[in-house]
């Protein structure tokens, strides 16, 4: 197996929270959890799922730029 170059991997604590944070949502959109929301119901207007849908992109939308805030170095480049 190949090592991955040195930059891709987080490399402090709180990248590999943000790492897990954001699999974890991304999970909120894989099948099994999408099939228990895929209900007849509608929500503000829309299917369940589809408004499920919606809470996941911004959700992970959110996660990137909070990481993209709290992970950056203090130089200003």
């Amino acid at each position: 197996m190949r090592e991955l170059p040195e930059g891709v991997r987080p490399v402090t604590r709180r990248g590999w929270w943000f790492l897990a944070l954001f699999i974890g949502v991304i999970g909120l959109g894989l099948w099994p959890v999408m099939g228990w929301v895929n209900r007849p119901i509608i929500v503000l207007g829309l299917p369940a799922v589809g408004a499920w849908a919606y809470l996941v992109v911004a959700l992970s939308t959110l996660v990137m730029v909070a990481g993209n805030r709290w992970l950056v170095g203090d130089d200003d480049d």
